[in-house]
């Protein structure tokens, strides 16, 4: 499997700085890492498969080593390294990852824990889809500022209202673009698409996680430009 690094290919291409640690979000990684090194096994293992250290000649303090190189780790190998770790290390591992986690949102850095991967709280080809429509004209600016607040609540880990923000700005497409009034499930029963979209947006069930908030950020961008571009006539 891919390694964060090679995934992501030190990807620079998005507005959001994903390239970017701070040291104070360093310092605080390494304090939940330095506790996991007095397991010899895994330093061993870190040292051999993650540094290639040729561990006959190396005659160096293991964990004051591991330290000084994470210091001079680039963003993405420090990820790595986090991602290593998680893979080849069980004991205590749901709390490891919580608090990760929980220093990436106090950091706000854009990536979180999915299982045993760091992921990116949004690509930048979902990003496409958002700034297709910030690219929309005038008359839809009240869509515009919808996906806005949207994105800005989903980076500010407020989900519900980014949630509440992606939903409204298909309900203002829907009114400029048909002429109509009402709520969004008013409007999506009476507008020309297929049932399996309306069912989609009736029978919503979601849960207040960035998951979801991502699902629905860049499925509701998706939907303003789908609705725009088929149906909409200057």
């Amino acid at each position: 499997m891919p390694t964060f690094s090679e995934r992501y290919k030190y990807i620079k291409e998005n507005q959001i700085p994903y390239d970017k640690i701070s040291k104070k979000l360093r310092n605080r990684l390494w304090n939940k890492i330095y506790p996991l090194l007095e397991n010899e096994k895994l330093t061993k293992k870190i040292l051999d498969d993650f540094f290639k250290i040729n561990l006959y000649e190396f005659k160096e303090n293991s964990i004051e080593f591991i330290n000084n190189e994470f210091k001079k780790l680039e963003f993405h190998e420090v990820y790595s390294l986090i991602e290593f770790i998680l893979k080849n290390h069980n004991y205590d591992l749901i709390k490891f990852k919580d608090s990760i986690n929980k220093i990436f949102i106090e950091e706000k850095a854009q990536y979180r824990i999915t299982g045993k991967q760091i992921v990116k709280l949004i690509s930048s080809h979902e990003m496409k889809e958002i700034d297709k429509v910030f690219e929309t004209e005038d008359l839809f600016l009240p869509v515009r500022k919808n996906i806005f607040k949207g994105l800005d609540s989903y980076l500010n880990h407020s989900y519900e209202n980014s949630i509440d923000c992606s939903l409204k700005a298909i309900e203002e497409v829907c009114k400029i673009v048909f002429h109509k009034e009402g709520t969004l499930n008013t409007l999506i029963d009476e507008i020309p698409i297929n049932t399996n979209y309306k069912l989609f947006f009736k029978n919503l069930s979601i849960n207040l996680s960035y998951e979801d908030a991502r699902l629905m950020l860049v499925t509701c961008s998706a939907f303003v430009n789908y609705i725009i571009s088929k149906f909409w006539i200057n």
